[in-house]
């Protein structure tokens, strides 16, 4: 086999992993935008800057975080930004080109509502697939084999 090609097994842990994604990605996102007018997405930004650590977190650290590209989590932030959902603006420090995204209470609010939505879209995905065993050993396996997003600065 050359490195061109993939193994069977390569193939299949990739395909499935890309196929779960999607799947959790259009179901989370359905119920979301069912419930609440957000998309998986944008749920997923609200809540890593509704974390304490993630507070005032820098735009490119932000993409890097919620895995798109700098491109992609500007069209985001403002999406959001005209809904009243988060505020963008310049950082204090020496670098005036970084901007900062910072959940707003109304922001906060809709991503409580929104909560039991994601909950149960993903309750319902992985109980749909997976038994309870499958789900502990799958949860261990990517906990500890899959790397971690690198830590917030």
């Amino acid at each position: 086999m050359s490195d061109r090609e993939l193994s069977e097994a390569e193939r299949t842990v990739y395909e499935g992993l890309r196929r779960t994604a999607a799947l959790f990605a259009r179901e989370l996102s359905a119920a979301l935008e069912h419930d609440v007018r957000l998309t998986a997405v944008e749920f997923e930004l609200l809540e890593t800057l509704a974390t304490p650590e993630a507070e005032r977190l820098r735009m490119s650290d932000l993409a890097e975080r919620i895995m798109l590209t700098p491109s992609g989590v500007t069209r985001v932030v403002t999406r959001l930004g005209r809904r009243g959902l988060l505020v963008r603006h310049r950082t204090d420090g020496g670098d005036g080109r970084a901007y900062v995204a910072t959940i707003t209470e109304a922001g906060r609010e809709l991503l409580a509502r929104a909560g039991s939505a994601h909950r149960s879209a993903v309750r319902r995905v992985v109980r749909a697939n997976f038994s309870e065993a499958e789900t502990a050993a799958l949860a261990a396996l990517l906990t500890d084999r899959i790397p971690r997003l690198p830590e917030l600065r």
